[in-house]
């Protein structure tokens, strides 16, 4: 099973540091991922990625020593009249 050292420092009450990219492209994080990040945070929500960067993104940041993560793309939001 693969470890996550960055849950697991978090786990202990530790600090994990990390950066969000959202940039839309997989050489900038796959940069990040080598640059002594606990983890990599590709924002899918608020960044410029489509479908295939983002897998991109994710296989670059995984040949570096950084965790993988991600924030969802949402729907987009309601009117304020919806809410």
């Amino acid at each position: 099973m693969t470890q996550n050292p960055a849950k697991a420092r978090m786990l202990r009450g530790e600090a994990a540091i990390g950066v969000s990219v959202g940039l839309g492209s997989p050489y900038a994080a796959e940069i990040l991922s080598r640059s002594g990040f606990d983890f990599v945070l590709v924002d899918l929500q608020h960044g410029a990625w489509d479908d295939n960067l983002a897998a991109l993104a994710f296989r670059s940041i995984a040949l570096g020593a950084a965790v993988v993560a991600g924030r969802e793309l949402r729907k987009p939001p309601r009117p304020l009249s919806e809410a």
